[in-house]
C-alpha cells in the first residue's frame, strides 16, 4: 500500500460525523468554556500522569505498536501518540491529549481486539478522540460531573452555565463516538470494526458490567446505534474512503461541497436519536 496523502484537512473532513462538527462549534460558542477549557487543561495534565503510573510502555515489536502505525497512515496524522499497556482485566481505551498524547490500552482490550487483527481499529478509534478533540471534550465533561455534580464549582462556572455546558458537551461527545468509529474503520476495515463491537458487546455479557463501561449509556450511543451508523456511513463513503487511501496526491481528495452533501444525504435517510434533547 502506497503512503496515504498527509492532509489533515482531508482526513477530518472525511470521516468527522457532521453533528460531531457542528457540535463542537456549539459547545466552543457558550459562557463558561473557555474557562472549562483552560482548567480542564491542567486536569487531563494530571491525568495523563496518573496513567503513565499505572501503565507500563509496550515494546516496539508488540502488535499494537504497528496498528498504530495504520491508523495514524490511515487517518493522515503525523504525530505519534505514546502508547501504553494498562493491567487491567476490563476492556478499555483511554485517549488523553495531554501536551504529548497518549493512548493506554487495557489488558482486557489486548485479549479481545488482538486474536481478531481489529488493533487498527481500536487505535484509529483512540487517534480519532485525539485529533478531533473529543478526549479534551471528556476531560471537560469529567470535571464538571465531578463532586456528585458540583464540580462546576471548582471549573469556577455559574450553576446554570454549567448545566447547558454539560449538556451540549454530552452531545457532541455522543456524536464523536460515530466519528471515532468511522476513523476505527478507516484503519482496520468495517468487517473488523463490526466484529470488535459485538466482541466487546459479548465480552461484557459473559462478565457482567465492569468499570469501563461505568458511563458507557451515558456517553456512548447504544451498539445497534453505532453499527446501523457506521456501516450507513461506509456504504455511502467508505467505498471512496477505500481508494483514498491509496492514493499520494491531495488533488484525489473530494470537494468539500461533496463532502457536505454525502453528509446531508446520510442525515436524511438515517433518522438517529436525538441526542441533543
Amino acid at each position: 500500500m502506497r503512503r496515504p496523502a498527509r492532509s489533515r484537512h482531508h482526513a477530518e473532513h472525511h470521516w468527522l460525523h457532521p453533528e460531531d462538527r457542528r457540535g463542537l462549534v456549539a459547545v466552543r460558542r457558550l459562557p463558561g468554556f473557555s474557562v472549562l477549557d483552560a482548567r480542564s487543561a491542567r486536569a487531563t495534565a494530571t491525568m495523563a500522569e496518573v496513567f503513565r503510573e499505572k501503565s507500563a510502555p509496550l515494546d516496539r515489536q508488540h502488535p499494537a505498536v504497528e496498528a498504530l502505525e495504520e491508523a495514524r497512515l490511515a487517518l493522515g496524522h503525523d504525530r505519534r501518540p505514546e502508547l501504553r499497556l494498562l493491567d487491567a482485566p476490563y476492556i478499555n481505551a483511554h485517549a488523553i491529549d495531554d501536551s504529548w498524547p497518549l493512548i493506554v490500552l487495557t489488558r482486557g482490550m489486548l485479549e479481545v481486539a488482538g486474536p481478531i487483527g481489529a488493533l487498527p481499529v481500536v487505535l484509529g478509534h483512540e487517534l480519532a478522540h485525539i485529533i478531533a478533540g473529543h478526549a479534551r471534550g471528556r476531560s471537560q465533561l469529567a470535571m464538571l460531573s465531578d463532586l456528585g455534580g458540583l464540580g462546576w464549582l471548582v471549573a469556577g462556572i455559574t450553576g446554570g452555565a454549567s448545566l447547558t455546558l454539560r449538556r451540549r458537551l454530552l452531545a457532541w461527545i455522543r456524536h464523536g463516538e460515530l466519528s471515532a468509529d468511522r476513523a476505527g474503520a478507516l484503519a482496520g476495515g468495517l468487517e473488523a470494526s463490526l466484529t470488535l463491537m459485538k466482541a466487546v458487546d459479548a465480552r461484557v455479557d459473559e462478565t457482567g458490567p465492569q468499570h469501563a463501561f461505568a458511563d458507557a449509556f451515558e456517553t456512548h450511543p447504544t451498539l445497534v446505534e453505532r453499527q446501523r451508523a457506521l456501516s450507513a456511513w461506509h456504504r455511502r463513503d467508505g467505498a471512496a474512503a477505500d481508494a483514498w487511501r491509496e492514493l499520494s496526491d491531495l488533488e484525489a481528495a473530494p470537494a468539500e461541497e461533496d463532502l457536505d452533501a454525502l453528509a446531508a444525504a446520510e442525515l436524511a435517510e438515517f433518522d438517529e436519536d436525538d441526542w441533543d434533547d
